[in-house]
């Protein structure tokens, strides 16, 4: 992060869905500005690669569901990449009135998603390449239900059994987050879907970045979206 720009090390960084680590520097501080997309405010920097990161009580690469699905263990909120699905089977990247669709088609990827969630919506790609979504269970696609209720029973039995107070408390939390009454038993569940390798021959998805505007705009801050 010194090496980058960045003043004493610190400052804000993001880890795409292929362990790409990114930040951003101030234009002020940045050696290569005639290579940069934009000349002032903060400028995108690649750092390199991660193999992942490591919480102590929170695991973010956990054993990939290989029947059905599971009960997302890792952080529920600001964690991974966040894409949304449309009715039209397209993933598109976007951040406020920016839209991007990825270079690549995710057929795979798209059905896995609407297999539980019929009309679309954000689906999170983590820095280990693992694929978890929110699901509706009073709306999830029809024969399905049976499914979701085995694998919250699941989750819950060998979180208890393990004593791991952290899952059921950042699931609970991201279930009153997703109610529109502040009750967890009508949010949204965090959902392990699998795993991007299992999708598509592995193809991680990539913004077509098609408007120098949007550089332009994000610059303006320092988060990294």
């Amino acid at each position: 992060m010194v090496l980058a720009g960045k003043s004493g090390g610190r400052g804000i960084f993001r880890v795409t869905a292929d362990g790409e680590v990114l930040t951003k520097v101030k234009a002020d501080d940045y050696s290569n500005l005639d290579q940069a997309p934009v000349s002032s405010g903060w400028i995108p920097v690649y750092l390199g690669t991660v193999q992942g990161l490591r919480f102590r009580d929170v695991d973010l690469d956990p054993e990939i569901p290989r029947d059905g699905i599971a009960v997302w263990p890792g952080f529920p909120f600001n964690h991974g990449e966040t894409w949304s699905v449309g009715d039209d089977a397209s993933l598109t990247w976007k951040w406020k009135d920016y839209a991007f669709e990825s270079a690549f088609g995710h057929p795979e990827l798209v059905d896995r998603y609407k297999t539980y969630r019929p009309n679309g919506g954000r689906i999170y790609l983590t820095e280990t390449g693992h694929v978890w979504g929110n699901i509706d269970p009073d709306t999830v696609s029809t024969g399905r239900g049976p499914e979701i209720q085995q694998a919250v029973a699941n989750w819950k039995e060998t979180a208890e059994k393990e004593g791991n107070a952290a899952t059921l408390r950042l699931v609970n939390r991201r279930l009153v987050a997703t109610s529109q009454t502040d009750d967890p038993s009508d949010g949204l569940l965090p959902i392990h879907l699998g795993h991007l390798s299992h999708f598509d021959n592995g193809t991680v998805p990539r913004p077509v970045v098609d408007d120098q505007t949007y550089f332009k705009l994000v610059g303006q801050y320092e988060q990294v979206y």
